[in-house]
């Protein structure tokens, strides 16, 4: 029996209209790939995007708030954390912005605290989202801010104290 079966004839008529469409799906999943891919999402270290230049970190906020003491400069702590999406962005970009990097030059000092890797820390300061920002001056806390934002918006927070 040569013959193939008529489920048979159908079953093949079926898969070659179907076979042709891996290409354009391959494409689909390489360009979501690739968004996802540039986008962060499989980042999970620390130093994906870095600690942003002029940020102190390794030190608790007490010590570095010594430090800026004696400076007679306030000090900008982020909380932050590894794995926080708005923490990627703003160590991405806003606080590499030529603006930030001026204050911090001229008006301030800053430290970044990892909260997974100093949860006391992160304890004592009752942070409870990430990214929190607060301003201290003389030692004391002028001001907290939580949640990302672009350079403007930090710039104008930073100087409103």
């Amino acid at each position: 029996m040569t013959n193939a079966s008529p489920d048979f004839a159908n079953d093949q008529v079926k898969l070659h209209r179907y076979s042709g469409m891996w290409f354009p799906l391959l494409v689909v999943a390489v360009f979501i790939g690739v968004l996802l891919f540039r986008s962060g999402v499989f980042e999970n270290n620390e130093n994906a995007h870095g600690i942003p230049p002029g940020f102190a970190h390794n030190m608790t906020v007490r010590d570095a708030a010594m430090e800026s003491m004696e400076r007679g400069e306030p000090l900008l702590v982020m909380f932050s954390a590894s794995w926080c999406p708005p923490c990627k962005r703003m160590k991405a970009g806003p606080l590499r912005s030529q603006e930030v990097q001026d204050w911090l030059e001229t008006t301030g000092d800053a430290l970044y605290v990892d909260v997974d890797q100093q949860a006391d820390e992160a304890r004592e300061w009752g942070i409870r989202a990430m990214p929190t920002f607060v301003l201290l001056n003389g030692g004391y806390e002028v001001k907290r801010i939580e949640g990302g934002m672009d350079a403007r918006h930090l710039i104008d927070w930073l100087n409103s104290y």
